[in-house]
């Protein structure tokens, strides 16, 4: 069965069937689950991930008018997530866990709820065929419903939908590295409205065992939202466990102000994360 084929056997026989017209082969593509276990096997796993980027928002949709910050992030696989951006507002804290979510600004709980600049993470976070397929089921991504398209001449897997259909979430990949490039989330702002959020990973590169793009843009319809630039990049470094602990940060967080030792350890964290911030700030100065 096709589905036990190499990827490159694989791949062969997609850019064979796309040399006629694509509307037609839906019924020969590979399921999206196989799709998703050779991406998985393609991008590569190891215990943690510390990412330091540049982060430019652009708040009014015109790249003209952008705020630009220095964003750590760390991961620890499949399934733990971490955001420390220091901007000239304070310090911001994102963190998932297992399908939990915080939000800190300044030392303060201010969402429970995901951040839809933290989505393009998915992709990148959930390095297991089955949690991954189950996160993307969680945002409407039908795992189930595989075909081939084209995506700027590009050939491609897609995960979600029937081609040319974008009205439905759905990831594409390179038919032939099966690295995603595309992750469209329809109506995830406003869903009275045509617009979907669309997520593009540029240039990925391999760091030691592992693959990372060097550029994520988010847009918002035709609107760009967001670039992420990948400035430096730590393989597998010793990472706390508890800096993923949501059931301490909300501890830690929850404000009891005549408990003046959990207000010290507030401030060391914030400390703490812009000391990061600096020392890869001064790394890739270099």
């Amino acid at each position: 069965m096709l589905k036990y084929f190499s990827p490159a056997i694989t791949a062969l026989i997609a850019a064979l069937m796309l040399t006629g017209p694509i509307n037609k082969c839906h019924a020969y593509v590979i399921s999206g689950s196989h799709i998703l276990d050779l991406m998985v096997q393609n991008i590569g796993t190891t215990k943690n991930l510390l990412v330091s980027q540049k982060v430019c928002l652009f708040e009014t949709g015109h790249e003209t008018d952008v705020a630009e910050y220095e964003e750590i992030v760390k991961y620890s696989f499949p399934e733990h997530f971490r955001s420390d951006i220091e901007t000239k507002h304070g310090i911001k804290i994102h963190i998932f866990s297992a399908d939990r979510y915080l939000t800190i600004i300044n030392g303060n709980i201010t969402s429970r709820a995901e951040s839809l600049f933290t989505l393009y993470k998915d992709i990148l976070l959930f390095r297991n065929r089955i949690l991954l397929e189950n996160r993307l089921a969680v945002l409407g991504v039908d795992t189930s419903v595989s075909s081939l398209g084209r995506y700027n001449g590009r050939i491609s897997y897609i995960v979600g939908a029937k081609y040319p259909d974008e009205s439905f979430p759905q990831v594409w990949f390179d038919h032939k590295t099966f690295r995603p490039f595309r992750y469209i989330l329809p109506y995830v702002n406003n869903p009275e409205n045509a617009d979907y959020m669309e997520i593009i990973y540029l240039g990925w590169k391999k760091f030691d065992r592992i693959w990372y793009p060097e550029r994520i843009e988010i847009y918002q319809g035709n609107t760009i939202l967001q670039t992420i630039e990948m400035q430096s990049i730590e393989v597998n470094p010793i990472l706390k466990e508890d800096i993923f602990d949501i059931d301490k940060a909300e501890l830690l967080y929850t404000k009891i102000p005549e408990e003046t030792k959990k207000t010290q350890e507030q401030q060391d964290d914030l400390n703490n994360v812009r000391q990061s911030i600096e020392e890869f700030r001064k790394r890739f100065e270099q």
